[in-house]
């Protein structure tokens, strides 16, 4: 046998399931899937479709939609002065490494 010679190997056979073997099971997925498919992009277009109507047709009757507005996050506030310190211990040394263990004893 030569160096470069790669001895070949018999591949072992693959056996499916008996129902993944069935045409009727393949074709039910294929009819799951392209209906999820085409479900999703039907329902992608009509609703773009359908809103930009019904915004005309409001405009129409001087109804205006209200404009998208952003929600800002509030600032968490301790319940407890325990909390509280914490967060100012952490807020103190921030770019110190802080690590909180808690370990019981059974």
């Amino acid at each position: 046998m030569d160096l470069y010679e790669i001895p070949q190997f018999p591949l072992p056979k693959i056996n499916l399931p008996s129902f993944l073997k069935k045409r009727i099971v393949w074709l039910l997925v294929l009819v799951i899937f392209l209906s999820a498919l085409f479900g999703f992009i039907g329902g992608a277009i009509s609703g773009s479709y359908f809103y930009l109507e019904a915004k005309q047709y409001l405009a129409k009757l001087n109804i205006n939609l209200p404009a998208a507005t952003t929600i800002l996050k509030e600032e968490y506030t301790p319940q407890t002065t325990q909390e509280e310190a914490i967060i100012n211990v952490v807020k103190n040394f921030s770019p110190a490494v802080v690590s909180i263990i808690i370990t019981k004893d059974v």
